[in-house]
């Protein structure tokens, strides 16, 4: 009976095998490179239509539904939605190794719940019975590849599946997604061919549009894409996000402000339609602080940024942003700070018990630290204790500075937060440097204005530092 049973499994596993390289672009190594069959799409509820569907080798299609939708979600950067659909599909089918790499991209900072995540998925895969289709094969190798920090060589794997079989439109996204994440140029470019190819995918849009969060002038075409790619994606708050975004760098405040009350809106729908558990929300909390950055109102900010146990389900980046936001804003503030405030905005550092440890953590921390005492000593005429400290100051800057190489080869979050965490650094010593050295005051002031006319600023996360006007 066991042999019979094996035999049909795999009986079934070489027809998922068939079945999954023709529907995801293995015809067009047999017909041409110009063919444009897309995935069959899962018969899907309303509005809750899956971007596109990887084939997974299971009979339960709730479970690929919830699969797919997660891995959409997880790309939008909706992170606690996708956390929920994740769970929802292990609950039905134990063994949906997909869904457990989607739940280890979004779950690495916690240690336990990472660990636990990590045995099971190899458990599954070293089972005799373990079945899967070559694409979601595919998929489960490059996520892991991804999870273990090689950030770029999943991109590379992705960006060849993409050139290979051009049917898989989610490879080219993921693809562009990981080299976006890493601030390579190379981005907007194969996400222009991506969405010039397949101009009616909602993800291409989105994706196009996104290459410009970062830009100093945002094309009028791509305001109007940013729009329709949230049409498209039937208002999802991520997509209403980066719309907002993008308006909001274009001085569009009325179009931001109303994108960022939809948002909101959506958000709170969700907690209820979907079950989110309150604390896993920090989505809305993100477009609460999003909305204060729009209004201008650096006062709501500053108090919603300390509130830790509203955060505590955030991605490291969002956690790292919020807990060391009372540090970069005291550094630009026109009032001088208080001891006492500086006391209290380096409590509210980075939380250890995430993956940022304490090389990470420490050095900026201290970086911003001293540059706060020296505002502090600068403005009670202490000079030559001021000069100390910047000189503490200098020597944690490069101690992170020395750093890049090592912090390069961890994972996409860390390498991102490393890099926010450097630009910081570099423009805080330059405000204390203009302090102390008037003779030169012209040249850190003018590297402080160039760091703030372009900041490493995001969609995602509350800005890098505020200056008072």
């Amino acid at each position: 009976m066991k042999t019979n049973r094996l035999f049909h499994m795999e009986q079934k596993f070489v027809v998922l095998c068939v079945a999954s390289v023709m529907m995801t672009g293995g015809a067009e190594l047999l017909y041409g490179q110009n063919n444009q069959c897309n995935s069959p799409a899962l018969p899907l509820q309303r509005n809750e239509e899956a971007v596109e569907s990887i084939i997974l080798a299971t009979e339960n299609m709730e479970v690929s539904r919830l699969v797919n939708l997660g891995l959409q979600d997880t790309l939008l950067g909706y992170d606690s939605l996708a956390r929920m659909r994740f769970r929802q599909a292990l609950q039905q089918e134990p063994n949906a190794a997909l869904a457990l790499c989607g739940l280890m991209l979004l779950e690495y900072h916690n240690h336990a719940e990472y660990s636990q995540l990590l045995k099971q998925l190899t458990n599954i895969i070293n089972s005799a019975e373990y079945m899967a289709t070559p694409q979601e094969i595919f998929y489960v190798e490059t996520f892991l590849k991804l999870i273990s920090g090689d950030v770029k060589g999943a991109a590379t794997d992705f960006e060849q599946r993409s050139k290979l079989y051009r049917a898989d439109i989610l490879s080219g996204c993921w693809a562009i997604a990981l080299r976006h994440a890493a601030h390579e140029e190379s981005a907007i470019p194969m996400a222009k061919e991506l969405y010039e190819r397949n101009p009616k995918h909602p993800l291409c849009a989105f994706l196009y549009c996104q290459g410009y969060e970062s830009k100093q002038e945002i094309p009028t075409d791509i305001l109007k894409l940013s729009l329709m790619s949230a049409e498209q994606l039937e208002r999802h708050p991520m997509a209403l996000h980066l719309a907002a975004h993008l308006h909001f760098r274009s001085n569009d405040l009325g179009t931001a402000e109303k994108l960022l009350h939809e948002e909101h809106s959506v958000l709170t729908q969700h907690l209820d339609a979907y079950a989110i558990p309150p604390e896993d929300a920090y989505e809305l909390i993100r477009a609460d602080l999003y909305l204060s950055t729009v209004r201008q109102n650096e006062n709501t900010l500053y108090k919603q940024t300390l509130k830790r146990e509203s955060i505590a389900r955030a991605d490291i980046l969002y956690r790292w942003e919020v807990m060391t936001l009372p540090m970069r804003a005291l550094i630009l503030r026109s009032k001088v700070p208080s001891a006492k405030e500086v006391r209290k905005a380096s409590q509210c550092n980075v939380p250890h018990e995430t993956f940022l440890d304490d090389q990470l953590a420490y050095h900026f921390g201290e970086c911003l630290k001293s540059v706060l005492q020296v505002r502090v000593l600068h403005h009670s005429k202490r000079r030559e204790k001021a000069l100390d400290v910047l000189q503490k100051a200098e020597h944690h800057y490069e101690q992170l500075r020395d750093s890049r190489s090592q912090f390069s080869q961890k994972s996409m979050t860390y390498l991102m937060c490393y890099r926010r965490a450097l630009d910081c650094a570099e423009m805080s010593l330059a405000y204390a440097r203009a302090l102390l050295y008037k003779d030169s005051s012209s040249i850190w002031n003018e590297k402080l204005e160039q760091g703030l006319k372009n900041p490493l600023q995001l969609r995602m996360l509350p800005p890098m530092l505020f200056r008072d006007k």
